[in-house]
C-alpha cells in the first residue's frame, strides 16, 4: 500500500497531478503540500513513528519552489537516515541539463518534465 507524497507550489499542477492518479483509478492515499519543509516535516515524522511504512512512500517533487527547493528537499532527504530510503520521483517544468544531473546524482527514481499529457 504506497502512499504519495505530492510536493508542488502551483495549485494548478496539483490539480492536474491529481485528476492524472485519479484519472488512472490510482487508489493510494494522496498527501498534497506546497512547501516542501513541511512536506520534510511530515515524512521525519511518519518515519519517525513508523520507518517501514514511511519506506514505502512516494514523492512527486517539484524542483522551483519558494522557501525550499526541490533540490534542497532531496539533499535534506537522502542526508537523514530515517527518510534517505524514500524513493523521489521529479515531476517539474524544468528541462534544465544541470537539473536533471543533479537529481538523477542524488538518487531520484526519474525525472518528468512538465506539461505532462496523458491519453
Amino acid at each position: 500500500n504506497i502512499e504519495i507524497v505530492l510536493i508542488d507550489d502551483s495549485p494548478e499542477d496539483t490539480e492536474l497531478a491529481i485528476r492524472a492518479l485519479e484519472k488512472f483509478r490510482l487508489a493510494n492515499k494522496l498527501h498534497c503540500f506546497k512547501d516542501a519543509s513541511k512536506a520534510f516535516d511530515f515524512l521525519l515524522s511518519k518515519a519517525t513513528n513508523n520507518n517501514e511504512a514511511a519506506n514505502s512512500m512516494l514523492i512527486l517533487l517539484d524542483l522551483k519552489m519558494p522557501r525550499m527547493s526541490g533540490l534542497e528537499f532531496i539533499r535534506t532527504m537522502k542526508s537523514n537516515e530515517l527518510t534517505k530510503n524514500i524513493a523521489i520521483v521529479i515531476l517539474t517544468s524544468s528541462v534544465d541539463l544541470p537539473d536533471i544531473k543533479e537529481s538523477l546524482k542524488l538518487g531520484v527514481k526519474s525525472y518528468i518534465p512538465k506539461p505532462i499529457y496523458f491519453v
